[in-house]
């Protein structure tokens, strides 16, 4: 219902959000993890690994724990160490 609340009521807001007043955009849903781990080896190169925490749902975690399994396949790119608490 936000999500629809917000798309529709954009236009008299002049680009900030009705929800939090701030310039920036509402992203509602799950993001793209394979796009943002791949996005994230590519300007952290230098280094060896690069820990990810997450807290939510068991879904939520064992989806970000699969896009990390499959971020750490790529050889030569910083391997990504999931942890997590689930509520």
């Amino acid at each position: 219902m936000l999500y629809i609340c917000e798309k529709h009521f954009r236009g008299g807001h002049e680009g900030k959000s009705m929800f939090t007043g701030l310039r920036a955009q509402n992203h509602f849903g799950r993001p793209n993890f394979d796009a943002f781990f791949s996005y994230i080896q590519n300007i952290h190169s230098e280094v060896p690994d690069i820990g990810v925490f997450s807290c939510g749902p068991s879904q939520l975690n064992d989806q970000i724990s699969s896009a990390c399994g499959r971020a750490n396949r790529i050889l030569d790119a910083p391997s990504f160490k999931h942890r997590f608490e689930t509520f």
